[in-house]
């Protein structure tokens, strides 16, 4: 008759979160990564939301000038020009207005001093 023998005793579950390491530097209130990763987090989340903004505008500009120049959209690639912004939009620099001179002499204090 064989008595089976106790089972080993199991090792605490480990924690969920490992103890931080003392910071170096004395931190006034907060962690210090808690600190760089507010900052960082947003920014590297910004900068991928340009790069992904920029790679799309050029792949729609490039099927756009595919799609021109092979007659698709049913215009001529002279018309390409007429997509763009038209310059009847702004007026010519000679029709705008002159601007005002300028009313605050030298020494003179806009806060009435």
């Amino acid at each position: 008759r064989v008595v089976a023998s106790p089972p080993p005793p199991r090792p605490p579950p480990p924690s969920p979160l490992p103890p931080s390491p003392p910071s170096q530097l004395p931190s006034s209130g907060g962690d210090d990564k808690y600190h760089v990763a507010l900052y960082a987090v947003p920014a590297v989340i910004a900068l991928g939301v340009i790069v992904l903004g920029v790679l799309w505008w050029r792949k729609v500009k490039a099927a756009e000038r595919l799609l021109i120049g092979s007659g698709a959209l049913g215009l001529q690639p002279a018309e390409e020009e007429v997509l763009k912004a038209p310059s009847s939009a702004l007026p010519p620099p000679s029709a705008l207005p002159p601007p005002p001179p300028a009313t605050i002499g030298y020494g003179d204090s806009p806060y009435g001093a």
